[in-house]
Order: C-alpha cells, then sequence, then structure tokens
C-alpha cells in the first residue's frame, strides 16, 4: 500500500469579511483551494487560504517542503506583511500523512524553519496508519 499525504501553507481567519477577492487584493500568489467561513451553512468554521503541493505518494517530504517554500519563498514579502497587518489571521504549515508500506522521509531543515519563522507560522504534522 502507497504512503500518501499532502504538505500546504494555510491562511486561516475567523474574519467573514475577508473573501478571496481581498486575499487577491493583499497577495498575488493564487490558492490551490479556498473554503470561506460558512459556505456551505455551518462549515468550515473559518476561511481558509490554502497553497498545496496536491496529492503526494511515496514522496521524500522533506525534498516536497523544500519545493513548496521556495514557491512560497517568491510571494515572502507580501505574507510577511499580511501577517503583520492583519492580527486575526493565522498560519499553518500543515503535513499529512497516511502512512503505507512505504515509510517518508521528514526534515525541517534551517531553510524551512527560517522561512516558518518569519511568518510566524505554526506547524502542524498529522500522521495516520493506513494498514
Amino acid at each position: 500500500m502507497d504512503t500518501k499525504g499532502k504538505i500546504y501553507l494555510a491562511i486561516k481567519t475567523d474574519n467573514p469579511n475577508y473573501t478571496i477577492d481581498w486575499f487577491h487584493k493583499n497577495i498575488s500568489l493564487h490558492p490551490t483551494e479556498f473554503n470561506l467561513m460558512f459556505e456551505r451553512g455551518n462549515v468550515p468554521k473559518s476561511t481558509s487560504w490554502i497553497f498545496s503541493t496536491g496529492e503526494l505518494i511515496n514522496a521524500d517530504y522533506s525534498e516536497e517542503l523544500i519545493d513548496l517554500i521556495n514557491k512560497l519563498s517568491i510571494y515572502e514579502n507580501q505574507l510577511i506583511k499580511l501577517k503583520n497587518t492583519y492580527s486575526d489571521i493565522n498560519f499553518t504549515l500543515q503535513i499529512v500523512i497516511f502512512l503505507g508500506s512505504n515509510n517518508p522521509s521528514l526534515n525541517f531543515n534551517p531553510f524551512v524553519i527560517s522561512f516558518i519563522n518569519k511568518l510566524s507560522a505554526n506547524i502542524d504534522c498529522d500522521i495516520y496508519n493506513n494498514l
């Protein structure tokens, strides 16, 4: 069975006024996914702007993290400005792994840690046994 997962940067807020247009005005990077707070009745509970690697299969998560940060680093100044200007948004680097028979590598090198620190982001790792 394959090991599957994804890595993404999520910007979340409980402010219902932060629409996709609001994000487009504040950051030129377009998300791979966007969910508006309460767009499906009572869910989701917050607005989330997500930039993802997409589904990963039997990946080296350490390398995928570097690739994601390289793509995001082009927008580093915009992301930092967004974080510093609006106190009601939060950044999270999310790593989701569904373990199969292939054991993934996961390492946070100084490049990744430095970028996450600049954004004052959280790191959240969800690892599930899929066997």
